[in-house]
């Protein structure tokens, strides 16, 4: 079977391995973090649109990193993230959405 990857897919992607390289150096800080993110994609249908979410899984021990004062700061830092590298439509509406699970 031959695969064949398309130039947006290959950038998907490169964002995709950029963004897991990012949040695995931003958490490798802190003592709760086990070193392990994995980014698995999947579809959401919404009205009419169907968008990409990006389930953030994070090998915290089951904790939640809302619990510690950091949380607000490390969300923000997501948050930032996610939008340079997903950015909004032309009419100003979500391409892609995240979703954080710890584990």
């Amino acid at each position: 079977m031959k695969y064949i990857i398309t130039e947006s897919q290959n950038l998907q992607m490169r964002k995709i391995n950029f963004f897991k390289e990012y949040l695995e150096n931003l958490l490798s800080k802190y003592e709760w973090f086990n070193g392990d993110v994995e980014i698995k994609t999947k579809n959401w249908k919404f009205k009419n649109d169907t968008y990409p979410v990006y389930q953030i899984i994070l090998n915290t021990g089951g904790r939640s990193y809302h619990a510690y004062d950091e949380g607000t700061e490390i969300d923000d830092n997501i948050d930032t993230m996610f939008k340079l590298l997903f950015p909004k439509d032309k009419n100003g509406d979500s391409t892609a959405v995240w979703d954080v699970i710890f584990i």
